[in-house]
Formats: structure tokens, sequence, C-alpha cells
């Protein structure tokens, strides 16, 4: 009935911290990872290409570049561009972690897995390396592995709400629904304005028989992001299951507004406009 959502990916604070051996190459390098600071991916992109004309054998530059490329959503150039970076130097994790990112983006989970495990060869106590790879194993179907990288991740970084959220997420996978409202209790301890903690614990209180808990981390949810589908939807099927049905239809029709792409809104829509969860009366027409 549910649909449990996790943040996306986590990267470094500070773009920056990416580079290695920018200050001993070119200003226009050392000022392409400010620009990324600044969240200027295309002047980054400008700097770096400019400096690539002269010299594309320095690695700092096609992973400044293939950052770029990431946030400006050119995933294909991204992941070319990251290969070139760890072709020169393959002993960089964070761009290990990068390219991976750059495959979850395209669809790759295998990918991006084989990336992010490269990482943690390279450096086994990055937290984010582990989360990711959590994301990765997600998407493959591996809840059980998911799991474990996602405890790993908690390990070296236990004040994460986004690795306790999605660490809860698999615990949903696996039907452990007292271990995944834990989990989105502590995420909402560290950040309390984390909606999708407040739907995800929901959808887990719901699994339970708990629909009053459930409509208030909605409501809580909403309250905090009112321009999160998810929330909505969620909502709207546990009023519309406890036939209330004009806030349901309300609440489904934001839902569309926000994502209308949804298309499995739609026939819960319908029930709730025509006041019914019967599947039989919904088949039979307008």
């Amino acid at each position: 009935m549910f649909t449990m959502t996790t943040r996306t990916l986590i990267f470094l604070a500070c773009a920056a911290l990416l580079c290695a051996g920018c200050a001993s190459t070119s200003r226009a390098c050392a000022a392409g990872w400010t620009q990324l600071d600044l969240n200027n991916p295309q002047a980054a992109l400008t700097l770096f290409d400019q400096d690539l004309t002269d010299d594309d054998k320095i690695g700092s530059l096609h992973a400044g570049r293939a950052r770029s490329l990431y946030l400006m959503g050119r995933y294909d150039q991204a992941a070319e561009a990251y290969g070139q970076a760890l072709q020169l130097q393959g002993d960089k994790h964070q761009w290990h972690i990068g390219h991976g990112n750059t495959q979850l983006a395209l669809g790759k989970p295998s990918e991006a897995f084989t990336s992010y495990s490269a990482a943690i060869e390279l450096k086994p106590f990055s937290a984010r390396a582990f989360y990711n790879r959590g994301l990765a194993r997600a998407q493959l179907g591996d809840s059980e592995g998911a799991l474990t990288d996602y405890s790993q991740s908690l390990v070296f970084n236990p004040e994460c709400a986004e690795a306790l959220n999605s660490r809860g997420v698999a615990w949903a996978a696996q039907q452990d629904w007292p271990a995944a409202v834990n989990d989105f209790g502590l995420a909402l301890s560290l950040d309390p304005l984390l909606s999708e903690a407040y739907s995800n614990r929901a959808a887990a209180y719901y699994a339970q028989g708990q629909a009053e808990l459930a409509l208030q981390d909605l409501n809580e949810g909403i309250r905090i992001n009112r321009n999160n589908p998810q929330l909505y939807i969620n909502r709207g099927r546990v009023l519309l299951d406890l036939e209330l049905f004009a806030d349901a239809a309300s609440d489904l029709e934001r839902a569309l507004v926000l994502a209308p792409g949804a298309s499995a809104v739609w026939d819960d829509l319908k029930r709730a406009r025509r006041g019914t969860t019967d599947d039989d009366a919904l088949a039979a027409g307008p």
C-alpha cells in the first residue's frame, strides 16, 4: 500500500575537498572547485575544460568536470569523466564514490556497487561509501546486505539521520516493523525535519494496524514539507481505508498536482471520488 523513500546520496559537504592536486596545477582548477562549492556547475565546467585544453593528464580536472556534469544532470558524460579521472589516479576513494553515484543516477546499481566497493577497499572507514553502497544493494533487492552497509556506516557516523532512515526502510523490506519504527524514530530525533522518516514510520505503523499513529506522522510530515507528494499519497490511502472519502480525494488530488506522473494514484482517487473501497465497483466504470 505504501511506498517508502530514502534520501539521495550523501556527498562531501565541501566539493573542494575532492580536489587532489589543483593547488599545484592551476588557478583555474582551484577556481573550478570553488565554483562547485558555490553551486555553479556550469561556471566550474568552463574552468575545468579551459585547463584540460592545456593538459588532459590531470585527474583532478577530469574529476571536477565529472562532478560539474553530474550536478547538471548529464550523467553519461559524468560517468565517462570519472572513468578518465580514475584511469589517471585510481587511488582516490572519493572519485570512486562519485563514479558510483553517477552509476546509480543512470539506474546501474551493480556498477555502482562495484565503485563503492573500490572506495571501501581504499578507505575502509568511509561512512559515505558504506551508506551509498547500501543504497545500491537496496536497489538490487539485497535488503540484508543493505542493512549491513547502513549499520557499518552508522558505526563511523552514528548521527547520520539519512542512514537511520534508510536502514529503517531495509528493516521494513524484511517486514521487521518494530525495528523499522525504531530506526525512523532515531532518525527523527537527530533531524526532526526529515519528512521522509515521518512518511516511512507512518507506513510501518499502518502495517501493524496503528492507523491513528500513522495519520499523526503523516500530518506532521506534511506540516514540515507541503511539497512531498508521497506524504499526500500515503495519507490519502490511509484516509481511503478509513472511508474518509472526501479527505482522501483531496490528498490524492494534491499529490497529482505535485507529481503529475504518479499514475498509480488514479485508481485510489477514483475510489475516493466514488465513495468506495470496492475494486468491483471501480471496474464497473464511471
